[in-house]
């Protein structure tokens, strides 16, 4: 199967920005930072006027999706702390009082409210409002964007560090009852660091709760061309990569998006829980990969092809998903982010989806 396309022209992204990807400086990772097998290329994106070449790849053990060239780590740590929001203060302090909300949701069990808490990537302190109307009173948090952070220390008055998670130096060991991470993960350079930098932190017993996109529900566009996404999640990577570091899981949402809550073991230590490797290479996620990004990468709308986002009722935004009968969506669902995209004439690589680009590689981000 050989399916490709050339990207023509940005039509419109409002409230969106497109950049060229290597205009950050790159470091190439050729295996799953979980399984540690070999990723095969599912997409390739090149363009026709330079040698810029980008893959995305996914692992044939437990379906990990990502890119193959990689930002480095102080290049998408400046990205984070600068440029991600760009904003000021001060609109960071009206965006973290606006999130002020009563609470909606009661404990499970029988919570110690002093116990201290903590959530990575606290944005503008939504979930530490919570907390707070719950009762806790040792709550922390963790912001990659010092304006954020502050933002969150005014208005909620709690401890935030900002940083990098997964420096050892940024966030003390004072084992956390629980750590809680919203849409974090999948931005991780490195998701096994992280995973264990929470296992270090934690104390025994202790309960991590993460939320991510699922693969399997993720528009196309996230997936190939949303670089603050350096990794697409399946349910089998995110159990793998938690049994890898010591936790074991509760329990775990399969839905639009995983959501994992998941106990460190008492009884291992760092780095002991091996993976079972006693799998079959040719399990079919990679079959099941290049289906998906497929459906999702060639919408027809009068007689013009783009690639797309849409815009639910709800306000989530994503473009067909490959096991959902979405194509029937009237054009008034369609988000005027559009790429208008041909087909390619002439196959360049062995890859089964291959995105060209006229001039260099762009790709998104906020």
């Amino acid at each position: 199967m050989h399916q490709g396309f050339v990207i023509r022209s940005i039509i419109d992204v409002p409230g969106w920005r497109s950049f060229c990807y290597f205009d950050w400086p790159v470091e190439v990772h050729g295996n799953c930072p979980i399984c540690d097998e070999r990723l095969q290329v599912v997409v390739a994106i090149v363009s026709q006027s330079t040698n810029e070449r980008l893959h995305v790849g996914t692992c044939p053990l437990c379906g990990l999706t990502t890119y193959i060239q990689k930002p480095t780590a102080s290049a998408l740590a400046s990205f984070y702390a600068r440029d991600w929001m760009g904003e000021t203060l001060h609109q960071a302090l009206v965006k973290a009082g606006q999130l002020r909300k009563e609470i909606t949701v009661q404990l499970e069990g029988n919570a110690d409210l002093s116990d201290p808490v903590l959530e990575v990537g606290c944005g503008y302190g939504g979930q530490v409002h919570l907390w707070q109307q719950l009762g806790f009173t040792d709550i922390n948090g963790v912001e990659a964007c010092p304006v954020r952070a502050e933002a969150v220390r005014q208005v909620y008055g709690v401890r935030v560090y900002d940083g990098d998670f997964c420096d050892p130096e940024l966030v003390p060991d004072r084992h956390y009852n629980m750590i809680l991470a919203s849409h974090v993960l999948e931005h991780c350079l490195d998701p096994v660091a992280f995973v264990r930098r929470c296992f270090a932190i934690q104390r025994p017993g202790g309960t991590l709760v993460l939320s991510l996109p699922n693969f399997y529900a993720e528009p196309s566009m996230g997936v190939v061309m949303f670089a603050p996404h350096q990794y697409s999640f399946t349910a089998m990577a995110l159990e793998r990569l938690l049994n890898k570091c010591g936790y074991i899981i509760e329990r775990i949402d399969k839905s639009q998006q995983l959501q994992v809550v998941a106990r460190k073991n008492v009884e291992v230590g760092l780095g002991l829980a091996e993976l079972n490797r006693d799998v079959v290479l040719d399990n079919g996620n990679l079959g099941l990969a290049v289906k998906k990004l497929l459906f999702g990468l060639g919408l027809v709308q009068d007689d013009q092809r783009y690639l797309t986002w849409r815009k639910h009722i709800d306000g989530a935004v994503h473009s067909p998903s490959w096991h959902e009968d979405a194509i029937a969506q009237q054009a008034v669902d369609l988000l005027p982010r559009r790429i208008l995209i041909d087909n390619i004439r002439e196959r360049l690589t062995n890859a089964p989806i291959e995105i060209q680009f006229e001039g260099r590689i762009q790709l998104f981000c906020k």
